[in-house]
C-alpha cells in the first residue's frame, strides 16, 4: 500500500516499486527470525507445525461448509420480488 501511494502521488516510479518489492523488508536475517518465532508463537504453534502446515496439499474453499446456499436462495429470492414489482 505504501508504494502504491507513493507511486500515485509521483514520489516514485512503478519500476522503482517493482524492484524495491523484489529486495528482503529486513535489514538482517535476525530481524526476520525474531518476526517469525514471533509470530509462531503468536499462533501457539511450532515451528516444525507451521513446516508441514506449508508443505500440505492447498484445499479449495469449497471443502468447507458454508452459508452459501442460504444466499443464494436469498439473492433468488430478492430478484424474484423485484422483478414482479
Amino acid at each position: 500500500l505504501h508504494l502504491s501511494t507513493l507511486i500515485m502521488t509521483k514520489q516514485m516510479t512503478r519500476e522503482q516499486a517493482l524492484e524495491m518489492m523484489k529486495q528482503s523488508p529486513y535489514p538482517d536475517s535476525i530481524q526476520q527470525r525474531d518476526d517469525f518465532n514471533f509470530v509462531l508463537k503468536k499462533l501457539g504453534i511450532t515451528e516444525e507445525f507451521f513446516e508441514d502446515y506449508m508443505k500440505a496439499s492447498p484445499v479449495s474453499h469449497n471443502a468447507f461448509s458454508t452459508e452459501k446456499s442460504l444466499w443464494d436462495f436469498l439473492s433468488r429470492s430478492r430478484n424474484k420480488i423485484i422483478a414482479s414489482k
